[in-house]
């Protein structure tokens, strides 16, 4: 049994998009979180700006698991292409939405609006 280069070289650079991914979350919430701790001394993290933090670690199971999946329908089950198609589109989807979501939330964090501190200007 063969496996397919296309399908392996599409899965692999999914694998290695969500990595990316879960790596630039988790260095963007440790370097925003230490910037927010510096310029509000006492100041609290917003609910999704702790989650972050707490659990953004968890992301890199999302190559792991992509991984596993899409090697399993390669050569358990070549003939399954949709959902090999699925599981590569949804890691992609993930990996763009993880990084966007997390700019998004510690940017929102900055906003004295949402985050009820004072503003500082």
């Amino acid at each position: 049994m063969t496996i397919s280069k296309p399908h392996l070289v599409r899965l692999l650079a999914a694998v290695l998009a969500a990595a990316v991914s879960a790596g630039f979350v988790v260095l963007y919430t440790r370097y925003s979180e230490f910037r927010f701790e510096f310029e509000h001394p006492g100041g609290t993290l917003m609910n999704m700006n702790s989650a972050l933090s707490a659990y953004g670690h968890w992301l890199f199971a999302l190559p792991v698991l992509t991984l596993a999946a899409g090697w399993w329908l390669l050569v358990a089950r070549p003939a399954a292409t949709t959902s090999f198609e699925i599981v590569v589109s949804v890691t992609w989807l993930l990996a763009f939405t993880v990084a966007l979501f997390c700019i998004l939330a510690w940017q929102t964090q900055n906003v004295p609006s949402f985050s009820h501190m004072e503003w500082h200007y």
